[in-house]
């Protein structure tokens, strides 16, 4: 007898979770940031073509100028956005592809 008050309680709590099924909340859809420069929606990412030694790093731009034997990394092209840095494309001068029409050369 002494358990029915224990017994009531768990049944209100269970009671009060419950949802009827026809309520249901929407759930927000995650945003593409992916796609948009520095992750804010709408905004276009700005795109420049570049060779992957000048504008990765410094350390390769130097190793270039000190030997000039970086030939496995100078024939690599990269299209990247010129705001937020993010690489877009990239292609190699020995792929038997056609090169796409954003490689510039220069």
């Amino acid at each position: 007898m002494g358990n029915d008050y224990k017994q009531e309680l768990s049944e209100y709590k269970a009671a009060r979770n419950i949802k009827p099924d026809d309520v249901s909340r929407p759930i927000p859809a995650k945003k593409d940031k992916k796609r948009w420069c520095g992750g804010k929606v709408g905004k276009e990412h700005k795109p420049i073509c570049g060779r992957y030694v000048d504008v990765k790093n410094d350390y390769l731009k130097n190793m270039k100028q000190k030997t000039g034997a970086l030939s496995r990394i100078e024939n690599w092209y990269i299209l990247y956005c010129s705001e937020c840095g993010k690489e877009l494309d990239t292609y190699n001068e020995h792929w038997k592809d056609p090169k796409p029409d954003w490689v510039v050369e220069g």
